[in-house]
């Protein structure tokens, strides 16, 4: 197994999405989202934050740390609200443009949750 030091590491209970993202989100169009290396969370709610819209709270159904860039499929950019994996993954090297085909990626799942 080699190391991985240079892995991003953190915990949070706030994740930053771009507004385009908003209505499928509250639609349930938009049931996750990947991020570099691996995401801890403090509890099963979670805050989306967003540019220019109000924060969302979901709950977070089910978290994947086995994936790697190299790894994603169809299936994971849909339900990433992409339409294909070229456009998740071309959006993906524009968020993390150092990103590598085995870079370690934690993938989020959710659901709109609303008072609960």
């Amino acid at each position: 197994m080699h190391k991985e030091e240079n892995t991003r590491r953190y915990t949070t209970d706030n994740l930053k999405m771009v507004d385009k993202f908003y209505s499928a989100v509250l639609n349930n169009l938009k049931t996750s989202t990947i991020r570099l290396g691996y995401v801890f969370f403090t509890d099963e709610k979670l805050t989306l934050s967003f540019q220019n819209k109000p924060d969302i709270i979901v709950k977070i159904n089910r978290i994947n740390y086995s994936k790697s860039f190299k790894d994603l499929n169809e299936e994971d950019a849909i339900t990433d609200g992409f339409t294909n994996l070229v456009e998740l993954k071309t959006k993906l090297l524009n968020f993390y443009p150092n990103i590598k085909e085995n870079s370690q990626l934690t993938i989020i799942s959710f659901k709109h949750h609303i008072n609960d």
